[in-house]
């Protein structure tokens, strides 16, 4: 089973989940790449202790949307939709847990980041700022459709329009379908259909 095929964005945030995003941003290996300075695991922190529970998000949410990326035991990322133009707004995706990482985990997240910014917010393009050392990062974006637009010194920008997204996820729909219509002919035994199937959406 694709387990990150079961995770979901989470708008309400508890002060456990603060605490957790703070841990996240002390790490190192998660931050290299962030456009974030090496206060804000303190400020979080501050953040909590200041702030009644039932108005974390509101803080979070200024400027856009923040949603915790989480599957069933907790969170393990999060990624920050902001505001650029009426048209427009930079997303930022981050699985926080780094066991997790190389297991999908970021394209899921970034897929539903999308749909939040083209269903939801009603963007035309969404872009992402990733440094040309993140590899990982960047496949991810790919994955998702997004195209390299253009560079600002180590920052590389990768857009994608609302009409790509949408025209995307129809030719996945399509090729999933194709491929779940396809596997009894090849199947040698029936009964093992269920655990080899591809998961729809």
């Amino acid at each position: 089973m694709n387990e990150a095929a079961s995770v979901f964005l989470r708008a309400k945030i508890n002060q456990r989940d603060g605490y957790r995003l703070a841990e996240w941003m002390r790490n190192r290996n998660v931050t290299r790449y962030l456009n974030e300075g090496i206060s804000v695991s303190d400020e979080l922190i501050a953040l909590m202790e200041r702030t009644p529970e039932g108005m974390l998000s509101c803080h979070l949410n200024q400027n856009g949307r923040f949603f915790l990326v989480s599957r069933e035991g907790g969170p393990v990322g999060f990624v920050r939709l902001t505001h650029c133009t009426e048209e427009c707004c930079e997303i930022v995706y981050v699985i926080g847990e780094e066991r997790l990482w190389g297991h999908g985990y970021g394209k899921r997240a970034l897929e539903l980041a999308l749909a939040k910014a083209f269903y939801e917010m009603r963007k035309e393009v969404a872009f992402a700022r990733i440094h040309e050392e993140n590899t990982r990062s960047t496949g991810t974006a790919v994955h998702c459709g997004m195209k390299l637009a253009r560079k600002s010194g180590h920052m590389q920008i990768y857009q994608i329009t609302a009409r790509e997204f949408m025209e995307q996820q129809k030719r996945s729909r399509g090729e999933r379908m194709q491929t779940d219509r396809c596997m009894p002919r090849y199947a040698e035994n029936p009964g093992d259909l269920s655990s080899r199937r591809f998961r729809l959406p």
